[in-house]
């Protein structure tokens, strides 16, 4: 049978939002790019803003990443509050699987604007 430990666990998570941090940065900076390259016509925000049915879902989704990021943090403080080790590693993995959640929503919002504002870089 696979045994893991926590710290290998805790690892690899630290490892994913790395890489998914750099990665979801650089698509931010190329979106920030192509807002201030079309800044006297606004063209990237007008065809965001065009499709109400889309901008509208992808704000609701950062909505509801932002207050399961607030609940994450409950999480993980119930975890380090905790006396009993293995409990509190166990609240600590849910907050890290929930973080990785959240850190998904945002990742795909983002990328969805990359593909609407990539054509006007």
């Amino acid at each position: 049978m696979l045994s893991i430990s926590y710290n290998d666990f805790h690892l690899g998570f630290l490892v994913f939002e790395a890489l998914n941090g750099i990665f979801t940065s650089a698509l931010a900076g190329l979106i920030i790019y192509a807002i201030i390259k079309n800044r006297r016509t606004n063209v990237p925000i007008t065809a965001w803003s065009i499709n109400v049915a889309k901008s509208t879902k992808s704000l609701n989704a950062l909505i509801i990443a932002s207050f399961l990021f607030v609940f994450v943090f409950i999480i993980y403080y119930l975890g380090t509050a905790d006396a009993n080790v293995l409990q509190m590693y166990v609240f600590k993995a849910t907050a890290e699987i929930l973080g990785s959640v959240t850190y998904l929503i945002v990742t795909l919002v983002v990328f969805s604007w990359f593909r609407l504002f990539r054509r006007f870089i």
